[in-house]
């Protein structure tokens, strides 16, 4: 199976965090084939943002790629996300990790709508119950390209868009919903998302479900 991993960089911050290349460079897969987006011009972040998805999408799709491998630059993976999420065998399959905002939500969905959309975490009762064991793949409504496997077929179907204010991450799972396109989001597949001087990792011992580690 040949898989395209795509980091998207800024172009304003080009570097890649330490800790995200590591992760890359840590990655248990026989064959990488690694681009780093970081030419587009764009001067709006979601835009920019889009454009490099949407290029990658075009990489697979000329390059004979089965699938795209989306890491974001911030991300710290594990060795065997790769691996994890391609056995899944499903149109889309997402890691688990924490949003940098405030809440810190779990970037995981159970109800995305054009009008509405509930996160796993808003109940930790729930999250707790629906991670189980941690090994789990459950189907979601997406969200988030933080550490996202992408299937050809999929691609060929769906290009990434914006929508109004939205990210094109929230468009690309609320058009998967709509067009019928399974996700799936893997609890074995945890990630740390850095924010400043800290990792967030999404954590069912602590209170607010989100554990910080100092960088």
């Amino acid at each position: 199976m040949r898989v395209l991993t795509y980091v998207p960089l800024r172009p304003t911050q080009p570097r890649l965090h330490p800790l995200t290349a590591a992760a890359i460079e840590s990655l248990d897969w026989p064959t990488m084939n690694i681009v780093y987006g970081r030419n587009d011009k764009a001067t709006d972040h979601y835009a920019d943002l889009c454009a490099k998805h949407n290029e990658a999408r075009d990489i697979v799709l000329h390059g004979g790629y089965d699938a795209l491998f989306l890491v974001e630059a911030d991300m710290v993976i594990p060795p065997d996300a790769l691996r994890k999420l391609t056995a899944l065998d499903v149109p889309v399959a997402y890691s688990l990790y924490v949003s940098r905002h405030p809440k810190h939500e779990w970037l995981a969905l159970t109800r995305l709508t054009p009008n509405d959309h509930a996160y796993v975490s808003d109940d930790a009762d729930y999250a707790r119950r629906w991670f189980g064991d941690g090994t789990e793949a459950i189907e979601t409504c997406g969200v988030g390209m933080g550490c996202t496997l992408i299937r050809r077929e999929t691609l060929e179907r769906l290009a990434f868009r914006l929508n109004g204010g939205n990210a094109d991450d929230w468009t690309f799972a609320m058009d998967c919903v709509a067009y019928g396109i399974p996700q799936f989001t893997h609890t074995g597949v945890t990630c740390g998302h850095i924010a400043g001087n800290a990792v967030l990792w999404p954590d069912v011992d602590e209170p607010g479900l989100v554990r910080k580690e100092k960088i």
